[in-house]
């Protein structure tokens, strides 16, 4: 398959960040999305300085509106994508929160595949 690309949010340091590298040194055109548009624009020139094929999107998974909206870019300017890598994640450190406790109502909300599906976008994502 040619001309695949990828979306990966959290993009912008550590896992994801290398997820962004390795994907774009395979050929594979990738959308690197991060909530802080400064952090997220200064990883890509990173990459896109080694020749890779790499492009931003912002996206705060935590936010059904900005995920709505990286669903629609996709799908108008890519047809979708092929590969979703759902790096981002969200910290409860600080508010009183732990992972044992919080409702899985709100863990499950978090997350790109199960907000675009209850969003109405999971059929834009992939092509």
């Amino acid at each position: 398959m040619t001309n695949r690309i990828a979306v990966v949010t959290g993009g912008n340091k550590g896992l994801g960040f290398e997820i962004c590298r390795q994907l774009a040194v395979q050929g594979i055109h990738v959308v690197l999305t991060a909530r802080d548009e400064t952090r997220g624009l200064r990883a890509v020139k990173t990459l896109q300085e080694h020749n890779l094929n790499v492009i931003f999107h912002p996206v705060d998974v935590t936010n059904d509106r900005s995920v709505r909206t990286l669903g629609t870019y996709m799908a108008r300017t890519h047809g979708g994508c092929d590969i979703l890598v759902n790096n981002a994640g969200i910290s409860l450190r600080g508010s009183g929160r732990s992972v044992l406790t919080t409702p899985s109502r709100i863990s499950r909300s978090r997350s790109i595949p199960t907000s675009t599906a209850r969003c109405g976008c999971a059929n834009r994502w992939f092509r």
